[in-house]
C-alpha cells in the first residue's frame, strides 16, 4: 500500500524510508464496523469455551512478578522514541538487548503465571524486527553509531560489515573530479610519473580501523578527527522522522487553551506555547 502511495505521488524514487503511527486508528476502526457473527453461533462459542475454564486466585496472579517482566519493554520503548536516539543504529542494539532480557527473566526469574507473557513479547519481537538481524543497512548503522560499533553484530556478520565500511569510505577517498582541459593535452601523464617512485607500504589505520579501534562513545567528538566516517555515520543514521516532539506541543497546547481561555488569539496562543515548551532554555530557569 505504500508503495501505491508513493508512485501516486511520484515519489519512489526520492523517499528512503517511511514511518507509520500504531494504527490505533484502523484497529478501533475494525472494531466497530467489524461483520457480527450470528448471535447464536456466539452463544454455542460461549457454551463450547465454558467447559475448558480454570480458575485461578488473582492474589496467585498478582504475586507473580509480572511488572519485572515488562519493565525492559517498557524501557526500550522509551529509548526507541526518545528523539536524542533517533537513528537508525539503535534499532538493532535496542531490539537485541530487550530479547536478551526477556530471555534471562524466563531462565532465571520464578516465574509461575507470566510464562506465557514472556514467550508471547519474545515471540512478537522476533516476528516484527526478526529483520534488523539480516539487514545490510541496519548492520551498516549501527557498526558506525560511536555507542555499538561491532559489539551487537553477530561474528559471522562482522567481516562483511567491516568490509561494507571499508568500502563505503574508500568511495569518498576515490577522486570525482574530471580532467581539465590542460591536464589532457599534458604529454606527460600522472601515471608516468607515479610509476617512477616506488610506492612504500603506509603503516597507517584508515579512518574506518581508527573507528573502530576508539572508546569514544560521544556523537560530538568520535568523529571530530574522521570526516570520512561522519559522512558514512549521516548516510546510515540520518534521524528518522517522529511525531512525538509535535505530539508533546499536542499535550502542552490542551493545558494553555483551557475552557477559561478560549478567546486567545492564535498568535498569543503560539506565543505562549513556544514560551512554554522552551522555559528550559531560559536563563535562571
Amino acid at each position: 500500500m505504500l508503495e501505491d502511495i508513493h508512485k501516486d505521488f511520484k515519489v519512489e524514487h526520492k523517499v528512503s524510508l517511511t514511518t507509520t503511527d500504531n494504527g490505533s486508528n484502523f484497529v478501533k476502526a475494525f472494531q466497530v464496523f467489524a461483520d457480527v457473527q450470528d448471535s447464536n453461533e456466539e452463544e454455542n462459542e460461549e457454551e463450547e469455551d465454558d467447559k475448558d475454564l480454570h480458575f485461578t486466585e488473582v492474589t496467585n496472579i498478582l504475586n507473580d512478578p509480572g511488572d519485572e517482566v515488562l519493565a525492559p519493554l517498557a524501557k526500550a520503548l522509551d529509548l526507541l522514541q526518545w528523539d536524542k536516539m533517533a537513528y537508525y543504529g539503535v534499532l538493532l542494539p535496542t531490539i537485541a538487548t530487550l530479547i536478551e532480557k526477556l530471555q534471562k527473566i524466563k531462565r532465571e526469574s520464578k516465574l509461575q503465571y507470566c510464562t506465557p507473557l514472556v514467550d508471547a513479547l519474545i515471540g512478537g519481537v522476533k516476528q516484527r524486527f526478526g529483520y534488523v538481524f539480516e539487514s545490510r543497512k541496519c548492520l551498516m548503522a549501527t557498526a558506525c553509531h560511536p555507542m555499538f560499533r561491532m559489539e551487537y553484530i553477530l561474528t559471522e556478520q562482522k567481516a562483511d560489515t567491516e568490509t561494507g565500511l571499508r568500502e563505503e569510505v574508500r568511495r569518498l577517498q576515490t577522486p570525482s573530479t574530471s580532467p581539465t582541459a590542460d591536464e589532457e593535452e599534458d604529454p606527460v601523464s600522472e601515471d608516468d610519473i607515479t610509476s617512477f617512485f616506488p610506492k612504500k607500504k603506509d603503516d597507517r589505520l584508515d579512518e574506518m580501523e581508527v573507528f573502530l579501534k576508539s572508546l569514544d562513545t560521544s556523537l560530538l567528538t568520535a568523529f571530530s578527527p574522521l570526516p570520512k566516517m561522519r559522512r558514512v555515520f549521516i548516510k546510515f543514521n540520518t534521524g528518522v522522522l517522529a511525531s512525538a516532539a509535535c505530539e508533546r506541543l499536542f499535550s502542552v497546547g490542551k493545558d494553555i487553551f483551557t475552557a477559561k481561555r478560549n478567546r486567545l488569539s492564535d498568535k498569543n496562543f503560539e506565543r505562549l506555547l513556544m514560551c512554554r515548551v522552551n522555559k528550559r532554555f531560559c536563563s535562571g530557569s
